[in-house]
């Protein structure tokens, strides 16, 4: 259960890049229910989720990200190396969302983030020389241990919505 005060982002990182953006324990939407968006953000040569979803494995590295997974757990270097640049990557990412939501917390969910201890060092060493340091002091990113993060998001979306009907 959310914390009334508490601050964060739940972002998805599976095919695309989605976020739920959470303001004083309720689920933000904005006004035309776009709040989250942060994967059609630009970055290099197109958007973010170009290079923060699976869609960076297979267009970069030229194989599936369960693949790279199953060889990074089997100590393959080169697959540990795309995590690592996958991470850098995700840093950029990170690092805007701090400077427009300012959140306290970060839990990464979706298919991606299984890959979480492949790519966390690199993303928390990049940020350190992207983000203003007292940003970085009690942030806190995590991976999900909940593989339907993202449905279970909507389904909290859609019931804060149906309850503000019976306000």
């Amino acid at each position: 259960m959310l914390n009334r005060n508490q601050d964060m982002l739940g972002i998805t990182l599976g095919t695309g890049v989605g976020a739920g953006v959470i303001f004083n324990g309720q689920l933000y939407s904005g006004k035309h229910c776009a709040a989250g968006e942060i994967g059609s953000l630009s970055y290099r040569d197109g958007i973010i989720e170009h290079y923060c979803s699976g869609q960076y494995f297979t267009t970069h590295h030229h194989m599936s990200g369960e693949h790279l997974y199953q060889k990074a757990c089997e100590g393959d270097s080169q697959a540990l190396q795309a995590f690592a640049h996958f991470g850098e990557h995700l840093a950029h990412m990170i690092a805007q969302t701090l400077l427009v939501y300012d959140p306290k917390d970060i839990v990464l969910g979706g298919s991606v983030s299984q890959s979480f201890p492949f790519f966390i060092e690199a993303l928390k060493q990049k940020l350190q020389s992207l983000v203003y340091g007292p940003q970085l002091a009690d942030l806190t990113i995590s991976a999900s241990q909940h593989h339907n993060a993202a449905l279970i998001g909507a389904a909290q979306w859609f019931l804060q919505q149906k309850s503000s009907d019976f306000n």
